[in-house]
């Protein structure tokens, strides 16, 4: 067990990524990852410019789609702090990526770095991971996964 996996039991004690305010770019709603606790929340943190996140969201979107759960949240974290909301939201409809996304401030940035490491700010490695339904959440991975083992991976958390 992590030790965000040993904090995600005691709500007082949440991992302050999970607790983050977060603005959703497409509808301007805030929200905290948090908030979807009893749900699978796939997370990948991204960059506009990174071809790679490009590639690796696709995988997601078509998973999302293959899936068709409504117990599945998608989750994209923009790592450019200095990114305008409207920016992210333009990107996201230029590339019909039908995921939340939201720009990490420099308090959100800091916040996944003492969780994850360093390369979870790498957007080119495509780091990733899964916040299990009880709040826990799986190793930060990098590198591409397919649509298909997106699907198999999120099917098999309970």
């Amino acid at each position: 067990m992590t030790k965000t996996e040993a904090m995600a039991g005691d709500a007082m004690a949440m991992p302050a990524w999970q607790t983050l305010e977060l603005t959703d770019v497409k509808t301007g709603k805030a929200f905290k990852l948090a908030d979807y606790h009893g749900k699978t929340v796939y997370v990948e943190l991204m960059a506009t410019w990174c071809p790679n996140c490009k590639k690796q969201l696709g995988y997601v979107t078509a998973a999302k789609k293959q899936l068709a759960n409504n117990n599945i949240v998608y989750v994209a974290l923009s790592v450019e702090s200095d990114l305008a909301p409207a920016k992210l939201a333009k990107y996201a409809a230029n590339t019909k990526y039908d995921l939340q996304f939201a720009v990490l401030n420099a308090k959100g940035l800091k916040a996944f770095s003492d969780a994850f490491g360093r390369s979870a700010l790498n957007p080119p490695s495509t780091p990733h991971f899964i916040i299990r339904p009880d709040g826990t959440n799986t190793e930060l991975s990098t590198g591409f996964e397919t649509a298909d083992v997106l699907v198999t991976t999120l099917s098999a958390i309970k």
